[in-house]
């Protein structure tokens, strides 16, 4: 009886290969992009939030294990001024120029609060607290004062729309659509 259930486990094994050797991937996504129900555009939108949400997974693991549950919660948040300094500086509001207003700022303010936990010998949250709200309050008074020179809009910069990945597209000189950039 247990050889029996065994080879029945082969058999059912063995035909579920046999059934994903006979559909290539491609040719299913192919097949499923062109529903009424999935479009590439919702492609892309699934495919930016699940690597986003496993790399917050990630990061998220190793911070809670550090005890510093709030570090990538008062980046998040200080990275702020970065971005409206680097889109007050050279007047774009491209990819390329957010991105590094708001990486330069967020080192500076990890590099920060390490400083005030280890230096200052302040605790690890408290510092981080400290960060979180300075930083963050400072990117709104900066975007309050300066939007009447620069076309930056709080909803665009505070808020996200995951919606709007599909809209701006990598399109390469052949005209070819490589997905959102």
């Amino acid at each position: 009886m247990c050889r029996q259930a065994i080879s029945g486990r082969e058999l059912h094994h063995k035909a579920s290969q046999e059934a994903v050797k006979a559909i290539p991937l491609g040719a299913l996504l192919t097949t499923y992009t062109r529903t009424q129900y999935f479009s590439m555009d919702s492609f892309w939108i699934m495919l930016s939030t699940s690597l986003a949400a496993i790399n917050c997974g990630l990061i998220g693991c190793y911070l809670i294990l550090r005890r510093a549950a709030m570090m990538g919660d008062a980046v998040s948040h200080a990275v702020l001024p970065g971005i409206v300094i680097a889109v007050l500086l050279t007047g774009a509001r491209s990819s390329l120029v957010v991105l590094a207003g708001a990486g330069s700022l967020g080192i500076l303010a990890t590099m920060l609060m390490e400083f005030l936990h280890k230096k200052a010998r302040v605790q690890l949250d408290a510092s981080i607290g400290i960060n979180f709200t300075w930083l963050f309050a400072l990117g709104v008074v900066l975007i309050s004062f300066f939007s009447h020179k620069v076309d930056l809009d709080p909803d665009c910069i505070l808020y996200g729309e995951v919606a709007y990945i599909p809209l701006d597209l990598w399109i390469t000189s052949a005209g070819a659509q490589v997905g959102p950039r």
